[in-house]
């Protein structure tokens, strides 16, 4: 496997620690691009998911990428 970048290494990390499922959108704007890369690297997997979203006191769900370990 091959190393790890020190943003790519902080964002394997967020995500192993998330409570899943772990939609992208709610990551560390800084963290969102290194999740190509770990996908690419076959450390993580991406998928869809209908997730709660809550806007101005209403709840809705919402179909929104998500991502987990392999």
């Amino acid at each position: 496997m091959e190393e790890l970048s020190e943003t790519e290494a902080k964002a394997y990390k967020f995500i192993v620690d998330a409570e899943q499922p772990l939609a992208i959108r709610d990551m560390p704007h800084n963290l969102q691009g290194a999740v190509g890369k770990l996908k690419s690297k076959g450390l993580v997997e991406i998928y869809r998911e209908q997730t709660p979203v809550s806007k101005h006191g209403f709840s809705s769900m919402k179909m929104t990428s998500c991502v987990r370990i392999k």
